[in-house]
């Protein structure tokens, strides 16, 4: 069970697993500014 979601990944279908990385990714372009990335990385 993942802590934070309380569900079980792998109980999730390859289509609720895919839409929640979308999901997740998409959350983070959101706030690119707080992605901990050094100089050579950008």
């Amino acid at each position: 069970m993942h802590p934070i979601l309380k569900v079980d990944i792998c109980e999730l279908s390859v289509f609720e697993r895919m839409q929640l990385a979308e999901d997740l990714w998409g959350s983070i372009l959101t706030t690119p500014d707080e992605v901990p990335l050094n100089n050579e990385e950008k």
